[in-house]
C-alpha cells in the first residue's frame, strides 16, 4: 500500500468520448503534478458502462442518477490520507499546485483552502488581489469556490457525510455554513493554480431534464435549513 498524501474525489458522467477525455485529462494533471504519485484518486462515475480511467486508484459506479453530495460521500468512504481534495472533472491542475497548497496548509494552520483559477475571469481575480493590496493568500469564505476545495482529515471526519438533501446547487454554500460554525480557517492560495472549464455538467443535466430539480430545486430546502428568508 502506498503512502497517501492526498485523497482526491472527482465525480463524472462519461456519456461520450469527449467527456471521458476531459475527466481523463483532469486526472492526468493531478497524477503528473509534483507529489501526484502519492495521491489516492477516487472517481465516482455515473455511467456504469464507461471505460475505466487508468490513472485512478478507485472507481465507484453507483448505478443511479447524479446527486453531488451523495456521490461525494461515496467517494469519501475510500479516503486514506491527511488531506482531501474534492474537485470538478472539467479542470486542469498546474504542476506545482500541490507543493504550494500543502505548504500553505502547514505554514498557516489552515482547515480548508481553494486554489486560484487562472483562466476564469482573471481580471476579477487580479482586482481582488489589488483591492487587498497583496498578491498573497486571501483569507475568508468569500474565497471558497466549489470547483475545487481542500480540507484536512480532521475536518473531513466531522464534515462528512454531506447533506444528501442537497442535490447540486447550494452544496458549497451548505458546507461553508457548517465550516463557519466551527470557525474553520480558510484561504484562497495564491500560488496554487488550476484552470476550470465551466458548466460542462450543466449541459448533461439539461439533456436529462433534471437541471431545474438538482440546481434551483434545492434552494427552498437550503433556505429553510439555515433560516434564510
Amino acid at each position: 500500500m502506498k503512502n497517501v498524501d492526498l485523497d482526491v474525489v472527482i465525480t463524472t458522467n462519461s456519456k461520450n468520448s469527449d467527456l471521458w477525455t476531459m475527466t481523463h485529462n483532469a486526472i492526468k494533471s493531478l497524477r503528473n503534478c509534483i507529489g501526484g504519485e502519492n495521491f489516492n484518486i477516487i472517481v465516482v462515475e455515473t455511467n456504469t458502462n464507461a471505460e475505466e480511467f487508468p490513472e485512478a486508484d478507485v472507481t465507484v459506479k453507483p448505478n443511479e442518477p447524479f446527486q453531488i453530495n451523495k456521490f461525494y460521500n461515496l467517494g469519501a468512504d475510500h479516503c486514506q490520507g491527511d488531506y482531501l481534495l474534492v474537485t470538478n472533472n472539467d479542470v486542469l491542475y498546474d504542476e506545482n499546485w500541490w507543493v504550494h497548497m500543502k505548504k500553505s496548509f502547514i505554514d498557516n494552520s489552515l482547515d480548508t483552502a481553494c486554489p486560484q483559477v487562472t483562466n476564469e475571469q482573471p481580471d476579477i481575480y487580479n482586482k481582488w488581489f489589488k483591492q487587498k493590496n497583496t498578491f498573497k493568500n486571501l483569507e475568508g469564505y468569500e474565497w471558497f469556490f466549489g470547483q475545487a476545495w481542500l480540507i484536512t482529515k480532521d475536518v473531513k471526519d466531522w464534515l462528512f457525510p454531506l447533506d444528501e438533501n442537497i442535490h447540486f446547487y447550494f452544496n458549497d454554500d451548505d458546507m461553508v455554513m457548517r465550516l463557519k460554525e466551527k470557525n474553520c480557517k480558510h484561504q484562497l492560495v495564491y500560488k496554487s493554480k488550476m484552470q476550470h472549464f465551466q458548466a460542462k455538467s450543466h449541459h448533461i443535466l439539461k439533456e436529462e431534464g433534471r437541471y431545474q430539480q438538482v440546481t434551483w430545486g434545492t434552494k427552498q430546502y437550503f433556505d429553510s435549513k439555515w433560516n434564510k428568508s
